[in-house]
């Protein structure tokens, strides 16, 4: 109700059953720096694209908290796919850069002391399987269209 719908309701076994395509793409390049005999460098870059989640047949709904409900307040309820809004359910971001260095330092010939530092970005996009009641859906119900 907080953001424009008078009543919110599913019927048991009428949930949506999802066709997500979640992509994911990373590209890598490392190199080793022998600086000394015992002083070793490691300098990485990743970069990573993850575009939104979509649905085969825009089944999807995200709330959007830059435009106005049917209140007038911010927070409506968005339909990827529909009304000129793009099909991913979140904007893609192309500035995930993640640097990685790592150093490596031989004292002798039994003794390496070693240390790095990297950024990663997980995927977010894990976590869109359906629920556990989607899963029960009976075999005779129709396919989605």
């Amino acid at each position: 109700m907080l953001v424009g719908e008078n009543v919110w309701w599913v019927r048991p076994g009428e949930n949506v059953w999802p066709a997500f395509a979640q992509k994911y793409l990373a590209a890598y390049s490392q190199n080793d720096w022998r600086v000394t005999q015992r002083l070793t460098l490691n300098l990485g870059l990743r970069w990573e694209l993850q575009p939104g989640t979509t649905e085969r047949y825009n089944q999807i709904a995200a709330y959007d908290f830059t435009q106005k409900n049917a209140f007038g307040t911010l927070g409506a309820i968005c339909f990827p796919g529909a009304n000129g809004n793009s099909r991913n359910l979140w904007a893609t971001e192309y500035h995930d850069f993640g640097p990685r260095v790592g150093a490596a330092y031989r004292f002798g010939n039994n003794l390496v002391l070693r240390g790095g530092f990297g950024i990663s970005y997980l995927p977010s996009n894990t976590d869109t399987f359906p629920a556990r009641t989607n899963m029960a859906r009976s075999h005779s119900a129709p396919a989605p269209k």
